[in-house]
Formats: C-alpha cells, sequence, structure tokens
C-alpha cells in the first residue's frame, strides 16, 4: 500500500536499483502475506491460497481452482500502466492448449491481479519438443510473444508445455525479429535447461545470435515456422516438379485446392475425385477459371485421356488393399500419354518412425516394422483431426510402379524437422514417373539356393532383388530351394536346412520373394520329373557329379509364366544405369531369334554386344549361373539328351541342354548392353564373408575393375 503512495520520481529509482531481484527474494514472507491480503481484497477465492512461487514483477497463489497472480513490483515505469495490454487479453482466448485463458484482471492503485486456470502439472526440466513448439506457434496465432521464456516460466501437462508467466513480458506480436529472439528463448531452454549460467547465455543470444549455444537453433526455427505455415505447403513440392504441362488430370483431387493452382498456371486441368461431397466447393472453383473443371465419373475422367500429366496427390497412402492399390497406379498409367508424366507423392516411409513433426504427432501399431506394409495414424496439428495413413516401404512403392509400366525418372522429398530431435526429416516423398510401353510377355525371377547358403540367403536374395526389380518388375519371384543336407559339389560350408528355410520364410514375410519352392527329395517324384524331361526315371535328385538337377527343374515347373529369368542365388549384380530395361532386351533377344530357348545374362564387358548363337567354337553353351529361358520352346525340345551313370543322371540340365542344342533342336544367346552384367564368386571365394560381401557391394555400386572385364567369374585381389 505504501509503494502504490510513491511519487513517481521515487518509483522511477526501482530501474537503477542493483541487484533487484536479490531485494525482493528477501522479501518473500512480506510479499506472500500482502498478496494474500490482495486477492481477498479484490476477488473472491474459493478456498485456502496456497503460494505457488514469486517472481521479479509478482507473486502465484492458488486455491486449487484458479491461478491469482498478484502483481507488487512493476519493472516498468511508464505513462501507460504496463499491464495495459494484459488487460486486453482477458477472455482473448479459451481454446489453447499451451497458453492459459485469462479470465480476469482486478486492480486497484497500484495493486493488480490476474486470474487464469489452475490445473496440476510437472516442472519443466527439457525435452518436449513438440510441446515446445506448440506454444510458440500458439503465440503467434494468438499474436503475441513473451520475452521471458525460460525453463522457471513453463510447466509440463501431459504431452503440452504451458506457459505460466503473464506479465509486462508479454507483448503483441508487431515485429518478426522480436518473435525469433523469443524463438531462440525456446530453443536455450530446450537445449540448455541444465545450464548453470541460462539466463546470461540467453542475454547474450539478444544480442549474439553466433554465440555457440544456438548451434542448431535453424532447424529448431524452420520447425517453428512449418508449424506456424511460414514455410511452403506440402503442395508446393509437387506444384514445382508439375512444371509446364498442357493437359492435366489432377486424380483424387479432393477439394481441388492443388487443381485451381495449376489452372491458374495456364494448364487445362480435369479433377477427378469419386466423392461427390467435394462438388459445391468445385462449382465455386470452376467459376474462376475457364480452364478448370471437375467430375466424379471415372469414366469422364477417362473419356478426356490422354494427359500429359497426371497427378496423384496424397491418394496411394490412404489406400490398404494392395489390389486397390495397384489398380490406381494400372488407372494412372493408362490414363497418361506415352510421352507424358505421372506424378505421386505418398507420406515418406523412410520416416513413418521418426518423431512428431510440425504436420502431425504419429501413432503407429505395436506391431510395425518398416519392411511390412501396414495402417497408422496421424494427429494433425493444425487442425486437431485424425486420420489413417498406409505404410508401404519404398522398394514396394517401385515395385508397384514397375508392375504398372511406371518408371521412376526422379525422386524428392519434402524438407520437414523432427520435433523431437530436431534433426532433418521429410513428410512427403514425390515420384516422378515415366510411362513404359508393357512387355509382350510377363517373365518370372527364379533365384535358386541350396543349404551352404543358410547364413548368407538374406542378403543375397535382398541384393539381386534390389538390383534386378527396375525400371521392370517381374511377374512373381520364386526361390527354388535345393532339399540337399549335406554332400555337396564343391563346398565351401557346412549346410543347415532349417536355418535355410526360415531365412526364406523371412524374405517370404518382408515382401522379397513371392513363393517358395521346394525340389522333391530322392524317389518316385523326382524319377516322374527326370521321366519329364529326360525320359530316364532316375529317382536321384543330382547328376552323378553331384550337381542338382530335380531342383531347378521343380523350380521352372512352378513358374506360371512362359519366360523366367534364373539365377544362382550367389551371383553378383551390377547396374551401370538403374533405368537400363536389360528384361526388355533379353525378352526380345529370344523372340525375334527363331529357337531361341536361352539367352546369357550379360557379364561386365567393355563394349555392348549383339546377340549372337555362336562362336568360332560352336554354339554359345547354355549359362547356368543366369540367364533368361523361354519354358514353351524348352519344353518343345523335351526329351533332353542324358543317360544314366550308377543311378544318377550323367549330366545336368544345362548340359543336356547343350547337347539338344548341338543337334540342332534350339539356340543358346549371348551379348548384350554393358551396362547390367553379373559377377560369379567361386566357391573358394566364398569362404571369407567379409571380403564376399565387401565386393558385392562394389559390384552393387556398379564398380567394374580392368580385371573384371570379359570374366564371368570374380577375378583380381581385394585391392582391385
Amino acid at each position: 500500500a505504501l509503494l502504490a503512495q510513491l511519487p513517481a520520481e521515487v518509483m522511477d529509482h526501482r530501474k537503477r536499483l542493483p541487484n533487484h531481484a536479490v531485494l525482493l527474494d528477501g522479501l518473500a514472507p512480506e510479499r506472500i502475506a500482502n498478496a494474500r491480503s490482495t486477492v481477498a481484497r479484490l476477488t473472491t477465492p474459493l478456498g485456502t491460497l496456497t503460494a505457488l512461487g514469486y517472481g521479479a514483477e509478482g507473486v502465484a497463489l492458488s486455491d486449487g481452482t484458479y491461478v491469482y497472480k498478484v502483481f507488487d513490483y512493476w519493472k516498468q515505469a511508464e505513462e501507460t500502466p504496463p499491464h495495459a495490454f494484459l488487460r486486453s487479453l482477458v477472455g482473448a482466448w479459451s481454446d489453447t492448449r499451451s497458453l492459459y485463458p485469462l479470465l480476469d484482471f482486478h486492480t486497484s492503485g497500484h495493486s493488480a491481479v490476474l486470474v487464469n486456470p489452475y490445473e496440476p502439472s510437472e516442472p519443466y526440466i527439457g525435452g518436449h519438443g513438440p510441446g515446445l513448439v506448440e506454444l510458440l506457434s500458439e503465440c503467434r496465432r494468438q499474436g503475441i510473444v513473451c520475452r521471458n521464456i525460460h525453463p522457471d516460466n513453463l510447466r509440463v501437462v501431459g504431452d503440452r508445455v504451458r506457459l505460466i508467466d503473464y506479465g509486462c513480458d508479454i507483448l503483441p506480436l508487431t515485429d518478426e525479429e522480436e518473435y525469433t529472439a523469443m524463438c531462440r528463448r525456446a530453443w536455450l531452454t530446450w537445449r540448455w535447461t541444465d545450464h548453470t549460467d541460462l539466463r546470461t547465455i540467453m542475454r547474450r543470444a539478444l544480442t549474439d545470435p553466433a554465440i555457440p549455444e544456438l548451434d542448431g537453433f535453424e532447424r529448431f526455427h524452420e520447425a517453428v515456422l512449418r508449424s506456424t505455415c511460414r514455410l511452403p505447403l506440402p503442395e508446393d513440392l509437387v506444384l514445382e516438379m508439375a512444371g509446364p504441362a498442357e493437359r492435366v488430370l489432377d486424380y483424387g483431387c479432393g477439394k481441388g485446392w492443388l487443381s485451381q493452382q495449376l489452372a491458374d498456371r495456364g494448364m487445362q486441368v480435369v479433377g477427378y475425385d469419386p466423392d461427390p461431397a467435394y462438388r459445391p466447393r468445385w462449382r465455386e472453383l470452376q467459376g474462376k477459371s475457364p480452364d478448370l473443371r471437375f467430375t466424379n465419373s471415372r469414366t469422364e475422367a477417362v473419356s478426356a485421356a490422354p494427359f500429359d500429366l497426371v497427378i496423384c496427390h496424397r491418394v496411394l497412402c490412404t489406400i490398404e488393399s494392395d489390389s486397390e492399390f495397384q489398380a490406381v497406379l494400372d488407372d494412372l498409367r493408362a490414363l497418361v500419354s506415352d510421352g507424358g508424366r505421372v506424378l505421386a507423392s505418398v507420406c515418406d516411409p523412410h520416416f513413418t518412425f521418426g518423431g512428431q513433426s510440425p504436420e502431425a504427432d504419429r501413432f503407429l501399431p505395436a506391431t510395425a516394422r518398416y519392411e511390412n506394409t501396414f495402417t497408422w495414424r496421424k494427429s494433425l496439428r493444425s487442425t486437431g483431426r485424425s486420420r489413417c495413413d498406409v505404410h508401404r516401404p519404398e522398394r514396394s512403392l517401385r515395385r508397384s510402379f514397375a508392375r504398372a509400366n511406371l518408371t521412376v525418372s526422379r525422386r524428392a522429398e519434402e524438407p520437414s524437422v523432427d520435433l523431437e530431435r530436431f534433426e532433418p526429416m521429410s513428410e512427403r516423398l514425390a515420384f516422378e514417373l515415366r510411362p513404359l510401353p508393357p512387355l509382350p510377355h510377363p517373365v518370372a525371377l527364379l533365384i535358386k539356393a541350396c543349404a551352404m547358403e543358410s547364413a548368407t540367403l538374406s542378403v543375397q536374395v535382398q541384393h539381386l532383388v534390389a538390383q534386378l526389380e527396375g525400371p521392370r518388375a517381374f511377374a512373381e519371384r520364386i526361390l527354388v530351394i535345393d532339399p540337399r543336407e549335406s554332400g555337396f559339389s564343391r563346398q565351401h560350408t557346412t549346410g543347415n536346412l532349417l536355418e535355410l528355410r526360415a531365412a526364406a520364410q523371412r524374405l517370404l514375410k518382408d515382401g522379397w520373394i513371392d513363393r517358395i519352392v521346394e525340389g522333391p527329395k530322392d524317389g518316385l517324384e523326382t524319377a516322374a520329373l527326370h521321366r519329364r524331361w529326360f525320359g530316364i526315371p532316375s529317382p536321384i535328385t543330382h547328376s552323378a557329379a553331384g550337381a542338382p538337377v530335380a531342383a531347378t527343374l521343380a523350380g521352372f515347373e512352378a513358374c506360371r509364366t512362359r519366360f523366367v529369368l534364373h539365377l544362382d542365388a550367389d551371383i553378383m549384380v551390377g547396374r551401370l544405369d538403374r533405368g537400363h530395361d536389360f528384361l526388355s532386351e533379353m525378352l526380345a533377344a529370344l523372340l525375334r531369334a527363331p529357337g531361341a530357348i536361352t539367352v546369357s545374362f550379360n557379364i561386365a564387358m567393355e563394349h555392348d554386344r549383339a546377340y549372337t548363337d555362336g562362336g568360332p567354337s560352336g554354339p554359345w553353351r547354355v549359362e547356368v549361373r543366369a540367364g533368361m529361358i523361354d519354358l514353351q520352346r524348352l519344353e518343345d525340345a523335351r526329351p533332353l539328351p542324358n543317360r544314366l551313370q550308377d543311378d544318377r543322371l550323367a549330366l545336368t540340365w544345362h548340359r543336356s541342354l547343350d547337347r539338344a542344342i548341338e543337334s540342332g533342336k534350339g539356340r543358346s544367346l549371348r551379348g548384350g548392353d554393358r551396362r547390367t552384367f553379373f559377377v560369379h564368386p567361386s566357391n573358394a571365394r566364398k569362404r571369407d564373408l567379409d571380403q564376399w560381401f565387401a565386393v558385392l557391394d562394389r559390384v552393387e555400386h556398379g564398380v567394374v575393375p580392368p580385371v573384371q572385364v570379359g570374366k564371368v567369374e570374380w577375378t583380381g585381389d581385394i585391392a582391385d
């Protein structure tokens, strides 16, 4: 009461008091007692008033329902009372999550009491990045800045960070630099909560934004700007990739915002979405542009095809059914012109398991794994609404694109920031796809493995599938297993059939292969198989030299396509150009060569080679390690020549086919484009897994040392 009666010139001296906070701290009991008296005089508390704390400008009390901040020491001495702006905020907001609504403001002379709701909370001791960003975003939406963001002035309630200090440091947002300064204090609060001299660092940050403690602030600031829509919207990435186009289809256009943006750029746009709920919005947009029209009818959209550009924005990641997903991609391919482009964007699968983002909080099922397809939920920060998205790994997306005869020509990530660690992340992944003509015949992939590969099968199969799919996809991918458990020809390690089967099942579960075929064992089934192929009912699965025969033939018979690319599981495939359509070239070589049964997979060569059926020594021998076979022509050549040797077949299937070709019953081709090739590691090389997989990595990246050129077998030492 005495302070309120002091003349203005005396009050001004408070600004020059050294260590005024220490002085006030010594008066804590008196300040709390006076605060209780003031609250009782100016308001009607609902119960006993408990002191929550005190600071440089006031004391906070609570009756368990409300918080009463009693201002007893104004830090400013101005003609306009410093609490005038606070008074204007009373009742200004009621739906905030980080700012408490200000319910009342009582004044009497120098005394003032600010009232806001009370709730149980925990001290802020660091972390809670999403909640801190939400607080800053809410400040912008409400048009305020707080000049005193500090751990002492924050409390944690669940996932929220709530500001508890409302006083003369709350100002109207009129200066972007003032807002940035608030963000710097928030970063220091998050990053250096436990620093013993945090207040000094915060003061330095006001004048020197280059202090080392602010290292990393840029990403934090970016997260805040994204949360407040101060950076480009997600659609801007698609608009940038769209570039110039004449006729455009926006497939799954929703409300039509993107369609309108495209039409505003001078493109003729058709927006298609099967949901009729968007029609009122469409009518409004169509009236603004003669180059924009919308439809719920797929038939109408198809009748306007082909389009130069087809856009499918944030649609694919909402489709759970794999068959429906593939049908939509087939639709996109059918609607785009042969020389056109498709732009498809999805939630970036590489960051499904990342932290919260400026766009949304993420909620994943407990069983979620990156390799699998699953549905997860996000809560949108802008609206609070929930939506479900479907995670598919990128390799699965690319396979589906290829199956629709679409090849990836460009990919781009929409940059964002992980709110848990404030590290770079991506919100969306966009693909530019170019249409390919369909293959004249589907081709299956057949990978041949045995028990000696139990420890390496996963790496080998993933390498082969990843290297061979693109720009085309196989109709199916089959793993055929030789059931022999011991007594291998050229054995390089012990075999474990149980572990091999387990590894195969994991590959099947994770979508790397589509089927597992296990060859027959010695017995009647094998005898019947050999009778079909050689006219000789040998019941033994392996040749006289110990090489597998029955397992490979069982794999051929399991294929549902006429053409099959067969490979030993241990080969290493190199790609100098991921866009090289080697599958079409090999298929075309077989189709245009009358009687051609097989074409070898190319090896590392210095130049491209035309496909031929022989050299100076006669017809090319069949390549057993990697090649494409026309199964129809192969079956027409049966029975393949063979003989018995001690109840076993004397020849393997490929040597038997060599004899048939030598007799004029078919042709074997070699040649091809140097951009795709294979290298075969001998069994002796495979004993050192470190070296083998180091070389596998180099081949995978297209490295071709001079010593390897023209060689099938892995040639040279590890330095090469």
